[in-house]
């Protein structure tokens, strides 16, 4: 992971960094920007955090911060191809 990332990760935990699960948040639980509704997305293989065949609330509730930041860097941060985007403000959120 690039310090571009690392920058960019401690935004998004500063800002996510904790377990949520309000009624009016469409992804439902989510932990470091992470949501249920997301995991629920992924193969069973990559989503089932704490390894009981199932994905759940719980296992939001156990992702701890080193599988979040991978699952954030494959799945939010390569795609969009942000390590090339030239201001590094706007690969992590910030506006101007």
């Amino acid at each position: 992971m690039t310090k571009k990332f690392e920058k960019g990760w401690e935004y998004v935990k500063k800002n996510e960094g904790w377990y949520t699960d309000d009624e009016d948040d469409s992804g439902g639980a989510t932990k470091y920007g992470i949501s249920l509704r997301f995991l629920n997305g992924l193969d069973i293989e990559e989503g089932d955090i704490n390894d009981d065949n199932k994905i759940s609330e719980e296992d939001i509730k156990d992702l701890d911060e080193e599988k979040a930041k991978e699952l954030y860097y494959v799945h939010f941060w390569l795609p969009p191809k942000c390590e090339e985007i030239d201001d590094s403000r706007e690969s992590y959120g910030e506006r101007r």
